[in-house]
């Protein structure tokens, strides 16, 4: 038909159907393209707006991470500065730690106190359960630095130091962080000691999703510490410090008092350095007395509650206490107080004097003896008198094998030698879950809080050593 149709036209209605059906498919064809570029044009602006949600999650991953490593570093920043100013206050611990499992796991440590529960002699390490662990091992670490002061020429002094936090290099991975860290001191050689002490590790910090610390493990060189501490004392030997009552069952250098570790803290043995500081016979107190015989009309008894308070929840403590002879003559001790295992249970505390100043009548030190001792009494502890052997303990003191003997300790000390000797850092372990640990929390007693040093037993056997 359409042929028909072209051959019943003229040339000039060939033209024009020609040209109109041009026309259309211009038209069409133009249809087509608006149509496509239309439909590329969404196709471009949803893929420009999925790119962008997409950048703008990636900027809030990013961002989030970012906040979470800052809120991280500062919680760690926090435990360190709570760690080196030997904070007490349980509340402000437990906001950066996770009351219901956390762990601190890190090397044996020989030269400082520590419950002998802790030790995973396999492993040569020990691990603090709950924030009052954290606490005893914080007073534990103060106890140690403060052993560096000279206490014949600075008696009230103060170890200050510090911890630094390597996040440059950091590693995070999920609700883990890994970083370096340096420990040093900044004020001991101000105060005696011959240099000043530092060490330095690796860490690795598991958090929750409260960004509370569950889990931290610390790494480094014990052996390197240890040779510095010595280093620091001026000493050619180094003593491993008592955690069991078996491992006080040794000669010692310096005046030592073995006590229960409750109430009424009755005197269990004394070795020939305390009788000859003290006057007492050891027959004459043991099983009989608690320290408080030491004690008199100038004595501080604000010192004896700090030394006190820290006793009640079985923390290492030192203290500087103004004390009585059996003759009336006052002297002044520094001494170091240590909590003693019995089956994984604190039952004694022993004190070991450090430092003795003589004070006479008029109130000026060093100007007379203590007890039998003839030197001048603004002196060392040791230089009393040569090491004797403790006397033997009460009868009704006497205790069952602790859980770790001192060959144990001497053993791990040994292994801790051969596997730390050189090594700056080491691998990390894994951090063991502690969701099914327990704390170990010590109620807030108002009774025991706000007792005064009097309140301790009802006669002259309530005082601590």
């Amino acid at each position: 038909d359409l042929e028909k149709d072209l051959q019943d036209m003229t040339p000039e209605e060939k033209v024009k159907a020609n040209r109109d059906r041009n026309r259309e498919h211009a038209r069409n064809t133009r249809l087509r393209k608006k149509a496509y570029l239309e439909k590329l044009k969404s196709t471009v602006d949803e893929l420009c707006r999925e790119r962008d949600t997409l950048v703008s999650e990636r900027a809030g991953a990013a961002s989030l991470m970012v906040e979470i490593h800052n809120t991280r570093t500062e919680v760690l920043m926090s435990f360190f500065a709570l760690r080196s100013t030997y904070e007490k206050q349980r509340d402000l611990w437990s906001s950066i730690l996770d009351e219901s499992c956390f762990s601190c796991v890190m090397p044996v440590t020989p030269y400082r106190s520590f419950p002998a529960s802790e030790v995973q002699v396999s492993k040569c390490q020990r691990t603090i359960l709950g924030i009052d662990g954290m606490i005893s091992d914080t007073a534990s670490l103060h106890v140690l630095l403060n052993s560096l002061i000279d206490r014949s020429r600075y008696p009230a002094a103060s170890i200050q130091f510090r911890y630094t936090l390597v996040t440059e290099d950091a590693v995070v991975a999920g609700n883990q962080m890994m970083a370096r860290w340096v420990m040093s001191t900044v004020n001991a050689t101000q105060f005696g000691a011959r240099m000043e002490v530092a060490k330095q590790g690796m860490l690795c910090c598991k958090f929750n999703s409260a960004h509370k610390i569950i889990g931290l493990e610390l790494m480094f060189d014990v052996m390197a510490f240890m040779l510095q501490l010595k280093q620091a004392a001026g000493s050619e030997t180094f003593s491993v410090v008592p955690n069991t009552v078996q491992t006080c069952q040794r000669s010692f250098s310096s005046p030592m008092v073995m006590t229960l570790a409750e109430r009424p803290y009755t005197i269990v043995q004394v070795n020939k350095l305390w009788e000859d500081m003290t006057g007492f016979r050891a027959e004459d107190v043991v099983g009989k007395a608690s320290c408080r015989i030491l004690q008199g009309q100038e004595t501080d008894r604000s010192a004896v509650e700090v030394l006190m308070s820290s006793v009640r929840f079985k923390r290492p403590a030192s203290a500087s206490l103004l004390n009585y002879t059996r003759a009336g003559k006052r002297f002044r001790n520094y001494l170091n107080v240590y909590p003693l295992s019995t089956d994984s249970k604190i039952t004694h505390y022993v004190s070991l004097t450090a430092h003795v100043d003589m004070i006479d009548n008029n109130g000026a030190v060093g100007s007379g003896t203590l007890a039998g001792a003839t030197q001048s009494t603004s002196m060392p502890a040791h230089a009393l008198k040569p090491a004797a052997e403790g006397r033997p303990m009460a009868a009704s003191a006497q205790v069952a094998a602790p859980l770790a003997s001192q060959e144990t300790f001497q053993h791990v000390t040994a292994s801790g030698q051969t596997r730390l000797h050189g090594v700056s850092y080491i691998a990390p372990q894994p951090i063991t879950s502690g969701a099914t640990m327990a704390t170990n929390i010590l109620p807030h007693s108002p009774s025991i809080s706000n007792a005064t040093p009097g309140d301790f037993g009802s006669n002259q056997q309530s005082k601590p050593c």
